[in-house]
């Protein structure tokens, strides 16, 4: 026998939904707004690589591996700055200690940098769409409980 939600249940459900929803379409907006402003305004820099790392961890309890690379680059006011940014295996494979890279970075905001040209936006574009697809499905949610 299935069970109906009580509207006061409803409601906080989907305000729940709407909290957590709304956190990682910030987060995914943010990504695609810096992946934007680095095509738009990022500046050139050459960088050299320093340190190479691999992380492993957990996410719903199947392993996932993250390939870091660090390096250190010269933004336009001549400060060195240490950065990072995660690459598929098979760059990071191909990225030797010492190597140069070519970076994109934002002028004023050299912590916004990214390494070489490419962009993901179609996952990333992908990834946002479904989030606002369920957080309006939590919005639905919460003005159906309170009828």
């Amino acid at each position: 026998m299935a069970e109906d939600y009580s509207p006061g249940r409803k409601l906080f459900s989907g305000l729940v939904m709407m909290a957590i929803l709304g956190f990682g379409m910030a987060v995914i907006g943010f990504e695609i707004a810096a992946d934007l402003a680095l095509d738009q305004k990022g500046r050139k820099a050459y960088a050299r690589v320093v340190k190479k790392e691999v992380a492993s961890y957990s996410r719903r309890l199947r392993p996932r591996t993250s390939y870091i690379v660090r390096f250190r680059f010269t933004d336009n006011t001549g400060q060195r700055i240490l950065g990072s940014d995660s690459v598929e295996k098979e760059v990071y494979d191909r990225i030797r200690l010492g190597q140069g890279l070519n970076i994109k970075y934002l002028r004023g905001y050299p912590d916004v940098h990214r390494i070489g040209e490419a962009s993901p936006y179609l996952l990333t574009g992908g990834i946002f769409l479904v989030f606002f697809v369920l957080f309006g499905f939590a919005v639905s949610m919460v003005i159906h409980a309170r009828r």
